[in-house]
C-alpha cells in the first residue's frame, strides 16, 4: 500500500475525536429535527433506539435521509407527557415528529447520532 508523505496519518480512535470535535463544533447546541419514526425498539436497559428517517417519494425505496436516535430512559417520561398533551399520541413507527435532539458522534459504531432531549 502507498502512502502520500503529504496526508495525515490518523489512529482510527484519533479519527473518531476529530469527527466528535468537529460535529460538535458545527452543533454545540441542541436542535430541532423533522422526521418520521421507524424501527423503534426498547431495550431492557429502558433506554428507546430508532430512527428518524425522509420518507423517500417512490414507495418501496429505502429512506431519502436516516439518522439514529437515542432516547435514554431518563427523558421518555417527559417525551411520553409531551405526546399525551398533544392528542394523546405515543412514540410508535410512522409517526411524524419534531424532536429536539443533541447531534453526536459515537466513535465506537462510526455513525453520527441523535440524542433526543425533548
Amino acid at each position: 500500500m502507498a502512502t502520500d508523505p503529504d496526508l495525515p496519518v490518523v489512529t482510527v480512535a484519533e479519527l473518531g475525536v476529530l469527527v466528535g470535535e468537529g460535529v460538535r463544533a458545527l452543533f454545540p447546541d441542541d436542535l430541532w429535527v423533522e422526521g418520521q419514526v421507524s424501527n423503534l425498539h426498547l431495550a431492557r436497559s429502558g433506554h428507546t433506539y430508532f430512527d428518524l428517517v425522509e420518507p423517500n417519494d417512490e414507495p418501496g425505496k429505502a429512506p431519502a435521509a436516516l439518522f439514529g436516535v437515542t432516547l435514554w430512559k431518563g427523558n421518555m417520561p417527559g417525551i411520553e407527557r409531551t405526546l399525551a398533551e398533544a392528542g394523546g399520541l405515543a412514540l410508535e413507527d410512522d409517526l411524524v415528529v419534531r424532536m429536539r435532539a443533541d447531534l453526536r458522534f459515537w466513535a465506537p459504531r462510526g455513525r453520527l447520532q441523535l440524542n433526543m432531549t425533548g
